[in-house]
């Protein structure tokens, strides 16, 4: 515990050097309605299908035969700008596994989602995140993650999670600087890790357009994050956002550093979740319930952030 009391100390005086104004995509942050209930303080958690647009190395978390698909949707204000996206994360597991997915033995466990003992050899992920404002620009974004984990010889609760992520992305009708309107693509690549400290602390870094191809100016950014789960129930992650590379990203004043909180605690066998989180020092909160033992439906408020508008998603995830 005095470990974690340390490590904890020593993020928030890093963070708090480096957090000033930060700005996000559009304003309406990345995907997914758990990371966005959680003030996107997802670096060291990113432990399903919201990973693939995140840190990579989180999908290594899901367990062998466990697929998830999600979607988001924004809900308010779509006449002036959608922001919508979906995910899938699935497993390859090893050669000598003989694993196959019916939906006779589906509906035989109830619905509910499986128990493998199976090895996995490496999690992947894909997912695409649609945006359309009226007053900027379409963007389409593919990602494709894959996340590996790998025990540590003689630390039994220890593990060092790697991960890979590609982005391709599709601009229309952007606007230059010059004011010329264009269309053009750009094709990135980063890198994340986790290091399972212990079952009750992870470490997170990732680092998204650390190789890139784009006729614009794209940063390297650099995020580092932690995750402590105080009991199985709650946890609670820090993250610092872009807290090397100060370049600003957006047409935003000022520096991008961010300052993430995020905290999520399960009710009621974990079929209620409540979360609260914060970017900077806005106020994000939201929360999920189980319709059936593998379906949830969330919901995630971001109160006003660089749009001075409050925006509201909506989604669901399903476990199969």
């Amino acid at each position: 515990m005095k470990k974690i009391m340390v490590a904890v100390c020593v993020l928030m005086f890093v963070l708090n050097s480096f957090a000033v104004v930060g700005v996000r995509n559009l304003g309406y942050g990345d995907f997914g309605t758990r990371a966005i209930g959680m003030g996107e303080a997802y670096t060291a958690l990113s432990d399903d299908s919201n990973g693939v647009f995140y840190n990579p190395a989180g999908l290594a978390k899901i367990p062998a035969g466990v697929r998830e698909g999600s979607f988001m949707l924004k809900a308010n204000l779509r006449n002036e700008l959608a922001y919508d996206g979906a995910a899938f994360t699935a497993q390859s597991l090893e050669a000598d596994q003989n694993y196959r997915f019916t939906i006779s033995e589906y509906l035989e466990r109830r619905l509910k989602p499986p128990v493998s003992n199976k090895q996995v050899a490496y999690n992947f992920g894909v997912g695409l995140l649609y945006s359309s404002d009226k007053n900027n620009y379409e963007k389409s974004d593919f990602r494709l993650s894959v996340g590996k984990m790998v025990h540590l010889f003689g630390q039994p609760d220890a593990a060092i999670l790697t991960g890979v992520k590609l982005g391709f992305a599709n601009y229309s009708n952007y606007v230059d600087p010059d004011g010329k309107i264009t269309d053009f693509s750009e094709n990135t690549m980063g890198f994340g890790a986790i290091y399972q400290f212990s079952e009750f602390l992870d470490i997170g870094i990732d680092i998204d357009n650390l190789f890139k191809d784009s006729p614009y100016d794209l940063p390297t950014i650099f995020n580092l994050g932690l995750a402590l789960h105080i009991d199985k129930t709650t946890v609670l992650a820090l993250d610092g956002y872009n807290i090397i590379d100060s370049k600003d990203i957006a047409g935003a004043e000022g520096d991008d550093a961010e300052f993430r909180i995020g905290l999520e605690k399960k009710f009621v066998e974990n079929s209620l979740v409540f979360r609260f989180g914060s970017k900077n020092g806005n106020f994000n909160m939201g929360f999920g319930m189980n319709v059936t033992p593998n379906f949830r439906l969330d919901y995630a408020y971001m109160g006003d952030y660089d749009t001075d508008v409050d925006q509201h998603f909506v989604g669901g995830a399903m476990v199969f």
